[in-house]
């Protein structure tokens, strides 16, 4: 039999070992962790300064939302609490090792209500079955979008404040963005999107699509006056030449008729080039070229630079969704549409239809050279470079 001392000591010893199963004499073994981050509701926009508790244990979220608790093993209730957002609740379960749980809260004190009407920029017409999103800061996708109803009205609930990238995402591509300051429970922002209106050249009565882009409002199909026809056998610095693609006679008729006049317009000298916009409408000079690259995503560095410049992919937006070689097709987001027509080079032929398509602008580049725009079918760059003013190029009109 064991004394009344030993039985005790017995018994504290079973009692230890017990008590170190259940809650934790080895941490590795009988203690588990819970960590993730604290977030805005529906993005990615991390909450600092959440009081966080999981039973006796607390912790705070730090700079970047990220919290850690740790506990014995077992199911408790998880608090997290900041003044101003809703409390949040759930039950979570501690086991062995690590677990990871993000934590999503709502604030009526530090989100607006972003909301306006989306509109067409030509007409003011309201646009139905727009999506309006809020992005993250890292330029991912939140779960905070709408999309407009048939009064073109939409509106985001429980934006995080501070600055705020509202996007309209057609067809999985952003064609409209635009920086938001927000410190207010309520924000109104009319959305206007490029919006393609039609008008005629009364010189032939030819119909031409055009579009705002940014502060300038383009022609978004290629020139297609035609007061003469020659061959590519034929050209000039001096005198006005017109060519249609693959067509060598000189009958404007005929060249008219040509699937190729309707589908890619007309070639033109330098000389043509600059007197054939119609009324109310020129040939875009160098600078007007840059200002549209910039607006599309080009930064003005490489704007101001001569040759290829991939900056901001904007070959991609403006390039036609089919129609390329080699799977250089782009997705037109920007709506601008450009066609691989080719040129007409002075040496005497058409060339590069289908890989490439060039501009002219109305700056001079030297007695024999002026300054060009061209997109290719292997790249989505756009190239600022000087073309011999006797090629044969295409021309997009800019609204004066």
């Amino acid at each position: 039999m064991y004394g009344g001392n030993d039985l005790k000591a017995k018994l504290f010893i079973i009692t230890l070992a017990v008590s170190c199963l259940v809650w934790s004499c080895d941490e590795d073994i009988l203690t588990g962790e819970i960590t993730g981050s604290i977030y805005f509701h529906g993005t990615r926009i991390p909450v600092s300064g959440v009081s966080m508790a999981l039973d006796a244990q607390k912790s705070t979220s730090n700079d970047v939302g990220g919290y850690r608790l740790t506990g014995p093993l077992g199911r408790y209730y998880l608090r997290a609490e900041k003044d101003g957002f809703d409390p949040y609740l759930s039950e979570v379960k501690i086991v062995q090792g690590t677990s990871y749980l993000d934590i999503y809260l709502t604030s009526s004190k530090y989100t607006t209500l972003v909301y306006g009407v989306v509109r067409g920029n030509h007409t003011g017409n309201p646009q139905a079955g727009i999506q309006v999103m809020m992005l993250n800061p890292d330029e991912s996708e939140s779960e905070i979008w709408d999309k407009s109803d048939n009064e073109g009205n939409y509106q985001l609930e429980y934006v995080p404040q501070g600055e705020r990238m509202i996007v309209v995402i057609y067809d999985g591509f952003i064609i409209f963005q635009e920086l938001l300051i927000l410190d207010g429970p309520e924000y109104s922002f009319d959305i206007f999107l490029p919006e393609p209106f039609s008008f005629v050249d009364e010189r032939d009565g030819h119909v031409y699509d055009a579009l705002k882009i940014g502060s300038q409002t383009w022609m978004v199909e290629n020139l297609a006056w035609l007061p003469s026809v020659s061959g590519p056998l034929y050209g000039s610095k001096e005198d006005s030449y017109y060519y249609v693609l693959a067509y060598y006679g000189g009958s404007i008729s005929e060249a008219v008729n040509t699937t190729n006049y309707w589908d890619y317009g007309v070639l033109y000298n330098w000389i043509a080039a600059k007197s054939s916009c119609p009324d109310g409408w020129h040939l875009p000079g160098d600078e007007e070229w840059q200002t549209l690259e910039m607006f599309l995503g080009m930064g003005t560095f490489d704007a101001y630079r001569d040759g290829g410049r991939l900056d901001g992919e904007i070959g991609r937006k403006m390039k036609s969704a089919s129609g390329w070689i080699n799977n250089g097709n782009g997705d037109n987001s920007s709506k601008f549409n450009v066609l691989p027509v080719g040129s007409r080079f002075d040496s005497g032929g058409f060339d590069t239809f289908g890989y490439r398509a060039t501009f002219w602008t109305s700056t001079e580049s030297s007695e024999v050279f002026a300054w060009s725009r061209g997109l290719g079918s292997n790249v989505h760059w756009v190239d600022r470079d000087r073309h011999d003013v006797r090629n044969g190029l295409s021309v997009r009109c800019i609204q004066d």
